[in-house]
This record gives structure tokens, C-alpha cells and sequence, in this order.
């Protein structure tokens, strides 16, 4: 799956982010990281209301 994520989430206690998009009732999200660090080929999660 190619996902372009449009918006990021950034944690403050622990530094960390995760980039995410809702699509077509979905939710996706990339697996998180420290920020600053770029993840070349992290997971992609799919989240749908059942």
C-alpha cells in the first residue's frame, strides 16, 4: 500500500510521532518514532469501524 500521510501527531513525554491519514472511513497510521528520525520502510496500520 502507498499511503501519503497528511497530518503527524507529536508526543511529548515520551518525544515521539506518528504520521496518520483518515481516508475513505479509514484510519491509517505509520508506526511510530523518535522524532527527528525518518523511518525508511516502518509499518502501516488500518484501522475501519465495524
Amino acid at each position: 500500500m502507498d499511503t501519503q500521510f497528511t497530518a503527524t501527531w507529536y508526543f511529548k513525554n515520551d518525544t515521539t510521532y506518528q504520521a496518520y491519514e483518515i481516508r475513505e472511513g479509514r484510519l491509517f497510521m505509520h508506526q511510530r518514532a523518535e522524532q527527528g528520525a525518518v523511518l525508511a520502510d516502518g509499518s502501516t496500520y488500518e484501522y475501519k469501524r465495524q
